[in-house]
Formats: C-alpha cells, structure tokens, sequence
C-alpha cells in the first residue's frame, strides 16, 4: 500500500502517519491515514488515497518445437518465467496443428492474474513431414507367360492410415528371356505429410520346364554312304517350337544302315528345362547299278558298281518263276565285283541281286544292294528278249530344293521284233540318296535338299545309266 506523510507539522514536531488498506494481488484499491503519533494534529477530512497493483509480465520458456507428423495434434507448451517465489502461473497455448509444415503458438492467457503476457506471446513451430518407405516386393513367372502384377508394401505410415495416400508407379526392366530384371518403384519424394523413399526389387523369369518334349527329324530318306547322318530335328512343345540353342542333340547308330537314335537334352541357362527325349529314323540301304550279259547259250555274266565300305558281296541268284527264294550263289571279297554264273537252260530267263556287307561285331551287316535283275541266257526266248543299250536325255542335272526335271529314258532291244522281259517294268528307276532327290516311276525327279546324288534307270535285264542330280538351295 502507499505510505503517507504528514505535512504543515511545526518545526520541531514529529508526526507518523498510520495508513491502512495494505494489498497483496494487482488490483486498484484505496489506502486509508487511520492515525497519527502525534495528539496535536488531526487527520483531514480526506484521509484517503486511491492506488493500484500493475501486473507482473512474465518470460515464456517455449518447449518442444519440432515434431514428426503422427496424425494427431501437436504444439509446442511454454512456461511462465520471472514469477514470484511461491506462486503459480501457468501459460494456456493456442494454435495447434496436425499436418506437416511450420506453424504458430500462441500463448493466450495465464492461470495467474497478478501476471501479464509479454508481448513477444507466439512461437514458431514445425511438424515434419513423416518418412515412409514404398519398397517392391520380388515376383517371379514362368518365361512365356504374362507378367504378374507388380505391388509393393508401404510402411511408416501414421497409425489409422492407408497406404492409399501414397501414390507411385512400379516398372520393370525390359526383357523376356530367363533371369532377373530390376524392378523400381518411383514417384514424388514428398506427399503431402509424408516424405516417401522407394526401393527396388528384382522380377525373376524361370525357365519353362518340358518334361516330355517331342522330337522329329526334318530330313527323311536318308541312305547309308559310310558317314553319320545327323539329319536336323524339330523339337516341340504342344504348338511351340523349342528353339535349337535349348538343347543339345546326340546320335547313335546313325553310320549303319537300319534304325538311328537322336536324343536331345537340357542346355542349361536357357529359356527351357528341356526333359531328355529321344525318337529314331531310318537310314536306308544304299543301291548300286547290276548289270548282266548273257554268255554264249549257258552262261550269265554279272557286274557290279562298288558300293561304299563293303567287305564283300553276296550274289543271290534263281531261276526266274519258281516259286522258293532266291538262294546264296556265291560271297566274293570287295576286291572283286563281277561274276559269271554257267551251266545254266539255254533261253530261260534267271533272276538275280547283289547285297554289299561289312561285318559289325562278328555279324554281317548289309549295306546296300542292287536292284533285281532278269536275264534271258542265249539273249532271248522264243517270245522276250533282252535289251541292246539305253539311252537318257541327260546326265548331269541341277535343281534347287523343291524343283523338279525329268529324265527321257529309251531302251534299244536286242531283237527288235520280241518284247522285253515282263517280270519288271521295261524302266525302273532308283535314287542313291532320297534325302537329297527323288525320282516316281516314270522318271519325274524331285529336289528334297541340298546335296548330289545319282538316279540310276534300270532295265529289266540290268542296263542302267546313271545322272548325277546336284541340288542347291
């Protein structure tokens, strides 16, 4: 409360006032002079003093300024400094906020009205921007098949929220062959309250398994020559052509006339697990020109082309008509290719066929052989008789794959007037490899692949000319 001082007091005197109306809080309020010390004054009629409190202004301490973005409300709290010992002042804070940014407190009232704000009453404050992670999950498919589609999982985000709030895109690396492709995820690194980091994954393409692949050989009528034939194949898979880099392909009894084996299997690292499978092929007999003469009355002289990796020959000979099989005549070494069967019916017409062998483990094994041949002894008989010469309109040829040309083939006879032997056509014709030509029954050659062979033409008795056929692509 204020103090009061006496005036117009006469020198010498003293005189203390006693002032009453003593205040603690901030208010207005009045002082009263209730007394003084001396009995020889009097207080006035106004004894009385108005007088006021102020308001302490208080320091603000401003905590927690910086947050991370969590979904809920945040600001920072601020505490009330400069206070009397004793008292309590607490500061009320307005201006919270939840989403991610800077922002504003302010302090708006105190608990303690003795005290007053400073003007200085805000305080600048910040929720970041929360990290999230949009990161690829792995996938995988089976080459061939469509892509799968791509997620990712998204994670750190504030509890109650959806990862719907985060957008992004996921893309893989090009390619469709078995192996890994990176994919990544990407998008705007900052989303609204979120501050997104991506990370990748990787797409693995496995290889398509074929358990039971089949197998076909491309190249048919292939003849034994002495080398191996490892004719192309086409391996599938249902309607799909498994692609030749695969699978490795391996032959066996593929020199030999007979049945070949081809096997494919696995090349690994491919786009295919190729299961083994196997399919076989012919290799046929190969045919060589056996021609006959008649010597003299009884005697029928034969001659044979050489065929290839024969160890020696083996003549099969009979009277044409009867009704057995034709027997073993006669085995000659390959030194020697040419034979002359005597004692034989004057004017009967005999049949005859040259097999060429080689012996495989102990066995003979045929190799080739010459056509059948019917020859009259003497030349004729009362009705046939055999040929002269023949004569073709070619001898070389050549042709690309799937063309064809034909052969002009005439026999002279031996007696013109009698017709020739009618066991056989009076023109046969034989290809030594049909994988590279064929030829029909009246000569008409067709180009099947690339490569040479011959087309021997054949008369009943064994006449024949040869025309080599070159085949290009």
């Amino acid at each position: 409360m204020p103090a009061a001082t006496a005036t117009d007091v006469v020198e010498g005197d003293t005189c203390n006032v006693t002032v009453t109306g003593e205040q603690t809080n901030a208010g207005s309020y009045t002082a009263t002079a209730t007394a003084l010390s001396n009995a020889n004054y009097a207080l006035p009629e106004k004894a009385t003093q108005a007088f006021t409190i102020g308001k302490k202004t208080v320091g603000l301490t401003w905590a927690n300024t910086s947050f991370t973005y969590d979904g809920k409300a945040h600001m920072p709290a601020a505490t009330a400094t400069d206070v009397v010992e004793g008292d309590t002042c607490n500061v009320t804070v307005t201006g919270e906020q939840t989403d991610a940014g800077s922002h504003t407190a302010t302090a708006k009232a105190l608990s303690n009205a003795n005290y007053a704000l400073p003007e200085a009453n805000t305080q600048a404050f910040t929720i970041e921007a929360r990290p999230v992670i949009v990161k690829a999950r792995s996938a995988s498919k089976v080459y061939g098949k469509k892509d799968p589609v791509l997620t990712a999982k998204v994670s750190g985000l504030a509890d109650g929220e959806s990862a719907e709030l985060i957008r992004y895109a996921l893309n893989r690396e090009v390619g469709e062959d078995a192996g890994e492709y990176a994919i990544t995820a990407s998008g705007d690194a900052v989303q609204g309250n979120y501050i997104v980091t991506y990370q990748g994954a990787a797409l693995t393409i496995r290889e398509k398994t074929v358990r039971s692949p089949k197998v076909k050989v491309r190249v048919t009528g292939l003849t034994y020559d002495g080398r191996a034939k490892q004719p192309a194949v086409t391996v599938t898979a249902g309607k799909t052509v498994i692609p030749a880099g695969e699978y490795k392909v391996v032959y066996t009894d593929n020199v030999l006339p007979g049945e070949a084996t081809v096997t494919v299997s696995d090349v690994p690292g491919g786009n295919y697990a190729v299961g083994e499978a196997s399919t076989t092929f012919p290799i046929a007999k190969s045919v060589f020109a056996l021609t006959a003469k008649a010597e003299g009355k009884n005697a029928l002289a034969y001659v044979w082309d050489k065929a290839c990796g024969a160890q020696g020959y083996d003549l099969y000979f009979s009277r044409c008509g009867s009704n057995g099989k034709m027997e073993l005549y006669k085995t000659v070494k390959a030194s020697k290719q040419s034979l002359t069967v005597t004692g034989l019916k004057s004017g009967v017409s005999y049949k005859a066929k040259v097999k060429a062998w080689r012996k495989v483990n102990g066995k003979k094994v045929y190799l080739a052989a010459s056509p059948m041949v019917h020859t009259y002894t003497g030349g004729r008989s009362n009705a046939h008789t055999n040929g002269k010469s023949l004569k073709v309109n070619v001898k070389r040829l050549t042709l690309k794959v799937g063309k064809t040309g034909k052969i002009v083939a005439k026999v002279r006879k031996l007696y013109p007037k009698l017709t020739l032997n009618a066991h056989v056509k009076s023109l046969r014709y034989f290809s030594t490899d049909k994988s590279v030509a064929r030829v029909n029954g009246t000569g008409t050659i067709t180009a099947k692949g690339k490569g040479t062979c011959r087309i021997i033409v054949v008369t009943p008795d064994g006449i024949s000319r040869k025309i080599r056929v070159t085949v290009r692509e």
